[in-house]
């Protein structure tokens, strides 16, 4: 299969897998305004030349808009075949294609985020220990971070991790560190890459709500620009509290509750879930979760 990169130059004319719609289509024009203003922090956009979902998308870790650790490895946002381009190989094509960019960029492997078992929008950890990636950390309630180090001494040391704040019992009221204070259980290296994140002015990320239903999430991902705004609707009409918090920075995403910054539902301040749903399984969510109006809700 032929592959093309999206650039500055062809974003305009390219579609972008997933979201194969009109330009003026919110979920086109909301992620590809996001790549624009990623080309310029190294991300790159790989996809077959074709109309469908075959692609793979990476950016260096420091730039990453997730809460990790990775100092020197290129985190993986997406790798997404399906349809008639699975089983063809194309996955491994794809990824092949990132570990030579990537190791001719001098990085020191690949890190993607995954769970205990396969998830929705999230990377399939069957095909990633396949591929010879191990998990690197953990963190609740059941998501792990994988990595490929290119080089067999990277497998003992400096491995990459998700932020402490996302280590902690509960979640905290606010995800940040203070400045200067230590990073617990990481190396010197990822200390001094982690105390940056700590240092970053007015990037503050409130905690979900007490009460009610908060979503994090970010352009990054193409279909919370169409599906946030049906939610928040959906839950005024249920009369259920609902806080939408968009990331517009990669500081703002590293200091999300969630791994998953492109998508994640809190509910009473407890993670639900990284799949984003529709009107009708929102609804059946809520009435699952005695979060309709006049139903009790429990306290934080």
């Amino acid at each position: 299969m032929e592959f093309v990169t999206l650039s500055k130059e062809n974003l305009a004319r390219e579609h972008i897998c997933c979201a194969i719609s009109r330009e003026s289509d919110c979920q086109v024009s909301s992620k590809k305004a996001w790549l624009n203003a990623r080309f310029t922090d190294g991300l790159v956009f790989t996809k077959g030349n074709v109309r469908g979902k075959c692609f793979i998308e990476y950016i260096p870790a420091e730039r990453a808009w997730a809460p990790i650790c990775a100092p020197d490895y290129m985190y993986i946002n997406c790798l997404w075949v399906s349809g008639q381009f699975a089983g063809q190989g194309n996955a491994d094509a794809l990824l092949a294609s990132c570990v030579a960019d990537s190791t001719e960029k001098g990085k020191k492997g690949l890190v993607i985020l995954s769970a205990e078992r396969k998830l929705p929008f999230l990377a399939d950890p069957a095909f990633l220990k396949h591929k010879g990636f191990l998990p690197a950390d953990r963190a609740e309630p059941n998501f792990v971070l994988y990595y490929l180090p290119f080089d067999a001494a990277g497998f003992d040391s400096d491995k990459p991790s998700f932020l402490p704040h996302l280590k902690s019992s509960g979640l905290p009221t606010e995800t940040t560190v203070a400045v200067g204070e230590p990073f617990t259980g990481m190396s010197s290296t990822q200390n001094a890459a982690a105390e940056t994140v700590s240092a970053l002015p007015e990037t503050s990320v409130s905690a979900p709500a007490c009460t009610g239903f908060t979503v994090y999430y970010s352009h990054q991902c193409p279909f919370p620009a169409k599906y946030v705004p049906i939610l928040e609707e959906t839950a005024r009409k249920l009369g259920v509290p609902f806080t939408a918090v968009r990331f517009e920075t990669a500081e703002q995403a590293r200091r999300s509750p969630s791994p998953c910054t492109s998508f994640s539902l809190f509910h009473d301040g407890r993670f639900i879930t990284n799949e984003i749903p529709s009107a009708a399984k929102f609804e059946k969510l809520a009435v699952s979760l005695n979060a309709v109006r006049g139903a009790d809700r429990a306290d934080c």
